[in-house]
């Protein structure tokens, strides 16, 4: 009876010792989410060993995420709990990636708006710097030209006026005897060299064609048309005649072209000395040139205020 009863005790103690191991066992979780249950039979450095039904397994420690020491019983709520955590993990991260997204497009929004406002006062800037410019040189422009015209007739405007129109620097000048007596003498001086030039002309054709009358009464071209000669002597006469008419009419042509070069000559020279009269007799509070005459001579004065 004792032995039946010790018997007993001893298969009660032996299975309650045998419980605990075959209600627990491990988990491990790899890092692709796998899950492998069983129980750890042996460690190393760098794998874990581990026994189920399907059999023993060694896994690298490098591909194991975590190890659950959990009652099996407890795995489905671990499991629940696990994918709960996961999916508020994910919501947190996608209402995280949402939250940063959107600052992001914020702050671009707000840097696209900082950059068009810099632009715009950039462009601002700008245009008032280049307006602000632009008057001061119109401005610099007005008090050149009023200090330009305060200061009186320049040597150079009178020059290019005489340039075109002689006598006009000296008006310009303020010496209006000596631009209309320049002018006028120069308007008188054409028109004594077209004169001149129209004697020539006609004195050049009056000559050419006594000259033609005298080459073609000549024996030689006579005959050259045919016409029959019975003596030299009876175009002599005429022949005297006409040189002598080609002399004189070779004379008064030149006499002609002498005066019209002499006009030209006298209008070039007024024209020259238009110019250098407007530089060299031009008025100013330093200096002053004219012209002196004596009872006995006439001389060009110059005098220099300091």
């Amino acid at each position: 009876m004792k032995r039946t009863l010790l018997r007993k005790f001893w298969l009660i103690g032996f299975c309650l010792f045998l419980l605990p191991g075959l209600l627990l066992a491990e988990t491990i979780i790899l890092k692709n989410g796998t899950r492998v249950s069983g129980k750890i039979v042996g460690q190393s450095r760098t794998t874990v060993t581990i026994r189920n039904n399907a059999g023993t397994r060694v896994i690298q420690k490098s591909n194991i995420r975590r190890i659950s020491y959990e009652n099996n019983n407890n795995q489905a709520a671990e499991e629940a709990r696990r994918k709960k955590a996961e999916e508020a993990r994910r919501k947190r991260a996608e209402e995280a990636r949402k939250k940063e997204e959107a600052e992001r497009l914020q702050q671009e929004e707000a840097a696209r708006k900082s950059e068009e406002e810099a632009r715009k006062a950039e462009e601002a800037n700008a245009q008032k710097s280049e307006e602000e410019a632009r008057l001061k040189r119109e401005e610099e422009a007005r008090k050149k030209e009023a200090a330009y015209k305060a200061a009186g007739p320049h040597r150079l405007d009178a020059f290019l006026r005489s340039l075109v129109l002689p006598g006009w620097g000296q008006i310009y000048q303020g010496r209006a005897g000596a631009g209309y007596g320049i002018g006028g003498g120069f308007l008188a001086g054409l028109g004594v060299t077209y004169y001149f030039e129209q004697r020539y002309n006609i004195a050049r054709g009056a000559y050419e064609d006594k000259a033609n009358d005298f080459f073609i009464t000549s024996p030689l071209v006579l005959s050259s048309f045919g016409s029959s000669i019975s003596s030299p002597t009876t175009l002599a006469p005429l022949g005297l005649v006409l040189a002598q008419d080609t002399a004189d009419a070779r004379k008064r042509m030149e006499d002609a072209g002498r005066w019209a070069n002499n006009t030209r000559t006298l209008l070039l020279g007024l024209y020259l000395w238009n110019l250098v009269d407007v530089m060299v007799f031009h008025p100013s509070p330093q200096e002053s040139v004219g012209v002196s005459v004596g009872p006995e001579s006439v001389g060009v004065r110059y005098s220099l205020r300091f």
